[in-house]
């Protein structure tokens, strides 16, 4: 994350997770990532569609949590 923002200086980082995978979902959570969207039916695996989960964390969100870690 520090090389994203800080680095890179972007504004936001987007994710997406295969709705069926809990432990990416829960990963983006514990990351600070929001749901901002699920794209229905937008992976087909070869056999079943699946819908995907769309995350996105911006900058000032991320410097929050960090300014929040760095004093508790």
């Amino acid at each position: 994350m520090r090389h994203v923002f800080d680095v890179l200086e972007l504004h936001k980082l987007c994710g997406e997770a295969i709705a069926y995978n809990d432990r990416s979902i829960r990963f983006h959570e514990r990351m600070g990532f929001q749901r901002e969207s699920i794209l229905r039916e937008q992976y087909f695996d070869g056999g079943t569609y699946h819908d995907v989960i769309g995350f996105g964390l911006l900058k000032s969100e991320w410097e929050e949590e960090r300014r929040k870690n760095e004093h508790a």
